[in-house]
């Protein structure tokens, strides 16, 4: 079975707005997974982690014969991309 590469990238976008000679005013934009690329691990791709708690579903992906097996796309969840927007002033 070949494994599936994780193919995470992240992005940040950051503008930053001089006010005066010593205030600024920045705005950034975080993407987590920017493209979107499906990945389904057991546990969390950006946590080192392992996740101990499998529900029945989840469990059924390692077992031969079963329906589930190597499916997944099925079991896991497939870390969507999550976007963080932020704002700071600094004075």
């Amino acid at each position: 079975m070949a494994l599936r590469p994780i193919n995470n990238f992240d992005l940040q976008i950051k503008k930053v707005f001089p006010i005066g000679e010593v205030k600024r005013l920045e705005f950034a934009a975080q993407l987590f997974n920017a493209f979107n690329h499906p990945q389904y691990t057991a546990g969390f791709t950006n946590n080192v982690l392992q996740n101990q708690t499998l529900g029945a579903s989840q469990q059924n992906v390692v077992i031969p014969g079963n329906p589930l097996f190597d499916r997944p796309d099925l079991a896991f969840s497939s870390n969507p991309r999550s976007i963080q927007l932020t704002a700071r002033f600094q004075f």
